[in-house]
Parts: C-alpha cells; structure tokens; sequence
C-alpha cells in the first residue's frame, strides 16, 4: 500500500529534509519531528483518503513541498507562491 502525505519547508532545505525524514522513520510517519525547516505537513494517507492541514502561510515568496513517503520526493513535489 503506497502513502503519501504533504510538507511544506524552508527554501533550499528539501533534499537535506527529505533525508531527515527517511531517518525519522515510519513510527514518526516520515515526518522529522521539531525540525525548523518545516512549516506544515500532513499525517500519512491511505489510497482513497484524505487529510487536511491548517497552518499560518509564511512571508511572500516560493517554498517548496513533498511528498515525504520514501522514494516520493523525488518526484512528488512541487512550489507554494506565497503573496501579499
């Protein structure tokens, strides 16, 4: 069964979270726990489901987002515009 969950983080911090993810571990659900880099990010969801998460939107610019799930972020991501 493949997981996917959201994480939004600090620019040019991506590969260096998503490597503190994998070591996080799926007791943690690939989510580093306490990390500053990291704004917002959703618990894991199953095929089919859904998950929600609220968070206060950073300064105006480009952040970038992933999928944490090991083997994901390299191509499930993507850029939050965050403007005025």
């Amino acid at each position: 069964m493949l997981q996917h969950n959201w994480m939004l983080v600090k620019p040019g911090t991506l590969d260096a979270v998503d490597k503190a993810a994998t070591a996080a571990g799926e007791a943690h659900e690939w989510v580093p726990q306490n990390d500053p880099r990291v704004f917002a990010a959703t618990s894991l969801c199953n095929p089919g489901g859904t998950v929600t998460v609220e968070f206060k939107a950073p300064a105006p610019g480009d952040y970038p987002f992933f999928c944490s799930f090991p083997g994901h972020g390299a191509e499930m991501r993507g850029v939050l515009h965050v403007t005025t």
